[in-house]
């Protein structure tokens, strides 16, 4: 679906257009065949680049062909309650903005609304407040993986299975963060060495803003990766004291429990023994035997096997 947005200084709100005009954004949502072919006409845009933003394992670059910057990076969308990454592409030419996306992404849609504070004539103002609300929806999912991690730090010995399980999405969801503000911080530093776009004092400094707010994300998902790590670390040690714990009270019981199997052995067979005679020989053999038993037990409770 193609749709295009329009608003200039003078504009109260952002408005829907019908067609490609100066001071456009155009926006691709998971665009068919026909419209690919349509924006490649009337934008003049690369179609092998427009293609590219199509492929959800693309990476953040920056490129220029025929005097249109094309600007790939990722955007954060939930699915299945999974928080993963879809690419974007911005590209920026002399009488338009386009965006393409190959799927709906809350945070373009928040920006398509009529009270959004874009003005689409001012190119390096929509591309910089774009920037930081693709930067403001990676801290707020980081936000919500963080409150999920330390809730489980907090009920660490009643983590189960499905934890760690569900901390490996996490971690996924983590890495992919970094491995897509990372390269786009480097297309950022690229884009405004090549002096690409006009930008005015407070531009840079929002920029330089930007460029900081993505390596603080970044570092926060390397220090949720490393309290993750040591979570599941934690969790392991304590699944093998508990498993240690039970391997040592179920063989101290067997132990004591070869005793009586032991006499009792010795007593039932078919031969002359001691005691066969006498009338209280049960009672004697059962006392003797449970003395050692307990002996044997309370030895073992001393050693804390018990």
């Amino acid at each position: 679906m193609v749709t295009f947005f329009f608003r200039s200084r003078k504009d109260i709100r952002l408005n829907r257009v019908e067609s490609v005009r100066p001071g456009v954004w155009v926006h691709a949502e998971e665009p068919d065949e026909q419209e690919i072919q349509a924006l490649c006409r009337d934008l003049q845009v690369e179609e092998t680049l427009l293609r590219d933003a199509l492929d959800r394992y693309e990476v953040p670059r920056f490129e220029i062909e025929n005097n249109v910057a094309y600007f790939f990076t990722r955007g954060v969308f939930k699915k299945n309650n999974e928080t993963r990454t879809a690419p974007i592409l911005l590209a920026i030419g002399g009488t338009f903005v386009l965006t393409v996306t190959p799927q709906k992404l809350e945070v373009l849609a928040r920006l398509s609304q009529k009270d959004s504070p874009i003005v689409t004539t001012q190119k390096t103002r929509w591309f910089i407040y774009l920037m930081l609300a693709l930067t403001a929806s990676y801290t707020n999912a980081l936000t919500e993986v963080r409150r999920e991690v330390q809730r489980s730090r907090r009920r660490i010995e009643e983590i189960r299975s499905k934890d760690i399980i569900r901390f490996v999405s996490l971690e996924d969801t983590l890495t992919e963060f970094i491995t897509a503000l990372v390269p786009t911080n480097v297309a950022l530093k690229e884009l405004i060495e090549r002096n690409i776009l006009d930008m005015f004092p407070q531009d840079e400094n929002e920029m330089e803003e930007l460029l900081h707010a993505n390596d603080q994300v970044v570092e926060s998902a390397r220090s949720l990766q490393q309290t993750i790590a040591a979570i599941r670390s934690t969790y392991a040690t304590i699944t093998t004291q508990n498993l240690n714990q039970v391997i040592k009270l179920l063989t101290a019981l067997t132990i004591i429990l070869t005793v009586p199997t032991i006499v009792s052995s010795f007593f039932g067979m078919n031969v002359a023994v001691p005691l066969q005679n006498n009338p209280r020989a049960f009672w004697l053999i059962a006392a003797g035997t449970l003395f050692t038993s307990s002996l044997i037990g309370y030895f073992f409770a001393k050693k804390e096997w018990l």
